[in-house]
């Protein structure tokens, strides 16, 4: 789980930190993507170690000496792949009408070469385009386990009507993957077709393994 990155003002008057103005008194939670800029910067360090500014954990306001020490644990956290995001991309060269994508640069179809996810992740964004305006079609997402042969699991569902493009970001239920799960996209035909069609799911790293595994069986999706 992720440690709470979460600042106070205590200085007595107004204080600007990293992008806002904070009151005296009010907290501040810290964006992920600016941890390191806040590790490098000589002047919050300083002001945390005099108290001017305080670490609260989540819980609890830290004093500056376990403030210091909490800021030492961010270093340890951001120097991980946690929270990184990665595309995952899958395409499909001239007609794509009921067809299954490639992931592989249009070489193989993904329900037969599919993607082979190495870390825990979550989709956290998805876009689709082709070069044909009025599009109908259904975006579908399957995956399935280590362990488990491909087989028919269909995770996800994206139903587009008279589109050229399209971008989702807000992905409800939450999709998963975990690492060994076997992932392929499928577009199913719903009227005017999809051509030269490409589908980039955006992938957040939630957990940081470092391990090897491998799998020998037959079947495809």
């Amino acid at each position: 789980m992720s440690m709470i990155k979460r600042i106070k003002n205590n200085s007595g008057g107004d204080k600007f930190v990293v992008t806002r103005t904070i009151s005296n008194g009010d907290y501040y939670d810290l964006d992920v993507k600016y941890w390191p800029q806040v590790l490098d910067d000589d002047d919050f360090v300083a002001d945390v170690v005099s108290g001017t500014l305080v670490v609260n954990d989540g819980t609890s306001d830290l004093n500056a000496v376990d403030g210091e020490l909490w800021l030492n644990r961010f270093q340890e956290e951001s120097s991980t792949i946690v929270y990184s995001i990665f595309p995952l991309v899958f395409s499909r060269n001239g007609s794509a009408q009921a067809k299954w994508m490639s992931n592989i640069a249009d070489v193989m179809s993904s329900n037969q070469t599919f993607a082979y996810i190495p870390f825990k992740c979550k989709v956290v964004g998805v876009t689709f385009s082709n070069k044909n305006s009025g599009v109908d079609v259904d975006v579908e997402i399957w995956k399935s386990a280590e362990g488990n042969a491909a087989n028919e699991s269909m995770v996800y569902e994206w139903e587009l009507s008279n589109v050229r493009v399209a971008r989702k970001s807000n992905i409800s239920p939450d999709l998963t993957f975990d690492p060994g799960d076997k992932v392929a996209v499928y577009l199913d035909d719903e009227g005017k077709n999809p051509s030269n069609a490409v589908v980039i799911m955006y992938l957040q790293v939630t957990e940081d393994t470092s391990e090897e595994s491998s799998e020998d069986f037959s079947g495809n999706f």
